[in-house]
């Protein structure tokens, strides 16, 4: 039988399983500065991005050129904007004077083959908040923007006011650049569909250790232990861990590396979206999947669903919004589930051969009061190939699952005290 596959949208209330890509670049040293150790912070970044699902490529060291980031970049041009793209840039950073005609001031990367030729001039290896801009505008899927740098607020282009970013110090001591060599020109572009996360505002400076950087870190933590948080609640939780994360890291390293016993934590990060309402979107809908605890035993998937449809005292209503069972291929589908339970987690999943796709969950405690029951949607589901029909479960369960996977094998699936209904749904071509 064919299965419909319902792709979610990315970067909405309810997203969850759409495709995740990940360009992670780390530049430890450019001639001149000192070392970073940005290893740890790629390390750091690429387990939490690989348990949110992310498909990850890595780039550090004499690989974080600025030939191959763009070679990179250019490869994620193709994404749809069900996708999600997500950029970490880990490193040091600057401004210049006199790139651009129409623009007084540039700021960048460093990539790994920069170079200064004298006290106020760099050359190659860097990639200007122009271009920056305009491959974010050239890859249509959702994008988030991580920089852990100084002065990096504003490293993106033209969603707030123009600042000075990301400052590093030249031979001579000045922090800005009067000109650069081997830097091509590019039009900016306005950003759309775009969370960015930067380590500190325009006038400040993050700090660094051989452990991982303090923004890295105190991120990493935040959204581990705390999933359900928006990215408005992120960003003042991440202003108030920095200090706290510099002096324990600080503490723990300082009889090893007395050089950063001094940290102190003295900057503050800042998130920017375009558009602003993506600010309420739960951190968990990007970076973390669901935590499904499997149950001891298994009950094969066909027994289930007739365990459920044979059950008349069900606790479970699931409807279509439109009360529709049959959907045009790319047609949005809203579904409703009532629940007598009003305490409990409540899980949807599509029945595809010998597993189960995970497509949300919900506490139930979440869901609105109507009518003496927990009313809950689920919505930015789409309809694509391949055609035909699909049967959809709605689930509930008295404690929390654990789901490693999007697809789970049946055999592996073990729910303790289930209660469920299911529906079937049917897509065609037109």
């Amino acid at each position: 039988m064919k299965k419909l596959l319902l792709s979610l949208l990315m970067l909405s209330s309810t997203t969850l399983w759409a495709e995740k890509y990940a360009l992670l670049v780390g530049v430890h040293d450019v001639r001149g500065e000192n070392v970073l150790y940005t290893d740890m912070d790629l390390q750091i970044m690429s387990r939490l991005l690989k348990k949110a699902g992310f498909k990850i490529t890595s780039l550090k060291g004499k690989n974080a050129s600025l030939k191959k980031v763009r070679a990179k970049f250019k490869k994620f041009y193709g994404l749809s904007s069900k996708d999600t793209f997500l950029f970490y840039y880990t490193g040091h950073g600057a401004r210049m004077y006199g790139v651009n005609p129409n623009e007084p001031i540039d700021n960048f990367f460093v990539m790994n083959n920069a170079y200064f030729t004298n006290g106020n001039t760099i050359g190659g290896g860097v990639l200007t908040d122009n271009e920056y801009s305009m491959h974010l505008h050239k890859i249509k899927a959702q994008k988030i923007s991580i920089v852990d740098a100084c002065h990096s607020a504003t490293i993106y282009k033209d969603l707030s006011s123009k600042k000075f970013v990301k400052s590093i110090h030249p031979k001579g001591g000045d922090s800005i650049f009067n000109r650069a060599n081997s830097i091509r020109n590019f039009q900016s572009y306005l950003p759309k569909n775009l969370i960015n996360i930067s380590a500190s505002k325009d006038s400040q400076q993050a700090e660094n250790s051989p452990i991982g950087s303090i923004f890295t870190v105190a991120l990493d933590n935040l959204i581990r232990n705390n999933p359900n948080i928006s990215f408005k609640r992120l960003e003042r939780k991440l202003r108030q861990e920095i200090k706290p994360t510099a002096l324990s890291i600080a503490l723990k390293i300082k009889h090893k590396y007395p050089a950063y016993a001094g940290l102190e934590g003295k900057f503050t990060p800042v998130i920017t979206t375009a558009p602003q309402s993506l600010k309420s979107m739960l951190v968990k809908d990007i970076f973390v999947k669901p935590k499904i605890k499997l149950p001891m035993k298994l009950e094969p998937i066909p027994s289930l669903a007739r365990v459920v449809t044979a059950n008349p005292k069900h606790q479970l209503t699931i409807k279509t919004s439109d009360d529709k069972k049959s959907y045009a291929f790319k047609t949005p589908i809203k579904l409703y589930i009532f629940s007598k339970t009003k305490k409990g987690y409540l899980y949807i999943f599509e029945e595809k051969k010998e597993s189960f796709t995970f497509l949300d969950q919900q506490d139930l405690e979440d869901c609105r009061n109507v009518n003496n029951e927990k009313f809950c949607t689920v919505d930015n589901i789409w309809a694509s190939k391949p055609f035909g029909k699909s049967v959809i479960y709605a689930l509930i369960t008295k404690k929390p699952l654990e789901i490693e996977s999007k697809q789970i094998n049946k055999e592996r699936l073990k729910i303790d005290k289930i209660d469920g209904v299911l529906l079937e749904l049917n897509v065609t071509e037109k």
